[in-house]
């Protein structure tokens, strides 16, 4: 219940979205900085591979797969009836007045 909530709130004041969600990912597609003894090489996370993760994770939260936004029956079943629309009228106020968020960016990598 209080991940939805907060959830929730990021999307009502941020329009918060899985396009944002996504927006770390460049950072995690490095290799690894040490090799783990048990493999047999450095690895860097795999977006293709990933995306389905992270299509799980939404759905066991019970969130929207495409936005990653909570559903309204997720908040109905948590007892949260009365956020939903609130939720959505202040995605839709917070797309307005905020900046479009810049690209996705990796960190740079300073061991290679």
């Amino acid at each position: 219940r209080v991940y939805n909530l907060e959830r929730a709130l990021t999307v009502r004041h941020w329009a918060r979205d899985r396009k944002m969600d996504e927006m770390v990912l460049p950072s995690f597609e490095y290799l690894e900085n040490w090799q783990n003894p048990l493999l047999d090489k450095r690895y860097g996370l795999d977006r293709v591979q990933f995306k389905p993760v992270m299509d799980d994770y939404y759905r066991l939260r019970g969130w929207d797969i495409e936005s990653g936004w909570p559903t309204r029956e997720r908040l109905i079943a948590l007892g949260l009836e009365d956020v939903y629309e609130p939720m959505i009228e202040g995605a839709a106020s917070a797309r307005e007045k905020l900046p479009e968020p810049p690209a996705a960016e990796p960190v740079p990598q300073i061991n290679p």
